[in-house]
Parts: structure tokens; C-alpha cells; sequence
């Protein structure tokens, strides 16, 4: 499915009324935190540690997704 069919059935577009796959469109909230280690590491040069969150709109169990 394309970008724009999966918009289409998002938006209630009703002339995509068959799909052989479906598609479950859910809301997620993101971000991320870097901590500066205030010198390169030697063994592969970075200069910052990442985390990266993902968590559910609704704190909605989304291990059956």
C-alpha cells in the first residue's frame, strides 16, 4: 500500500473499501535525550551518549501491534 492509500484510509476516504493487508494506524509519542561525555572516547570517537523513547498516545498496550 502506498503512502497515499494508507492516507486516503486514514482520512475515511471510502472508495478503498477492499485490502487484502490491513493497516492499524496508531499514535505515538517520541523523542530523545544526548548527554555530552566531555571528551571523545577513545575506542570509536563519539562525543555523546543517546536514548531514544517510544511510548503509546494512551499508555496503550501495544505488544499485540
Amino acid at each position: 500500500m502506498s503512502s497515499t492509500e494508507a492516507y486516503n484510509v486514514a482520512q475515511g476516504n471510502s472508495y478503498l473499501t477492499t485490502m487484502k493487508t490491513p493497516v492499524i494506524i496508531k499514535p505515538i509519542l517520541y523523542g530523545n535525550t544526548a548527554k555530552h561525555l566531555g571528551q571523545k572516547r577513545e575506542g570509536d570517537g563519539h562525543t555523546h551518549t543517546w536514548t531514544l523513547y517510544v511510548k503509546p498516545f494512551d499508555n496503550e498496550d501495544m505488544s499485540v501491534y
